[in-house]
């Protein structure tokens, strides 16, 4: 007759072999990836980063030739090139027509934040939306 085998032997669990799922290691590990990820999102993704006074500027040649406030609803042209329409709605400005060929700068749509910018290249204008404490010269100046 066969002896019956132990536990260890035939691979069974015992309380003493079971060892917990999650660690406490792991479960440090994810509060930090947790927090990585919320200062990610605090810094780098979050909309309302803008906070503060955001305006609209238009600049011909790199000259800036009209601001304007995002506030109310308006179409509107400058004078330097009657042919652009510009368009603020809903705390956005855009080129709605332009007389250039491609009419990329009216593709563009509508800009709302700080730092965007749409340029007509042939008519040599650009539309920028300017945010409190960022500086209003250009980077650059195509000509």
């Amino acid at each position: 007759m066969r002896q019956p085998l132990s536990a260890i032997e035939t691979g069974a669990s015992t309380a003493a072999n079971h060892r917990p799922f999650v660690h406490k290691k792991d479960i440090a590990l994810f509060g930090a990836l947790v927090f990585a990820a919320l200062l990610a999102y605090l810094f780098f993704v979050r909309p309302e980063r803008n906070i503060g006074a955001v305006y609209g500027q238009i600049a011909v040649d790199g000259r800036v030739v009209k601001n304007f406030a995002l506030t109310a609803d308006n179409i509107f042209s400058i004078e330097q090139n009657p042919h652009l329409r510009f368009e603020v709605k809903n705390g956005a400005a855009a080129f709605i027509a332009s007389d250039c060929p491609d009419k990329i700068c009216v593709r563009t749509g509508f800009l709302s934040r700080a730092g965007q910018t749409a340029v007509c290249l042939p008519n040599k204008v650009s539309l920028r939306i300017v945010g409190a404490g960022e500086p209003d010269e250009a980077d650059a100046a195509v000509r």
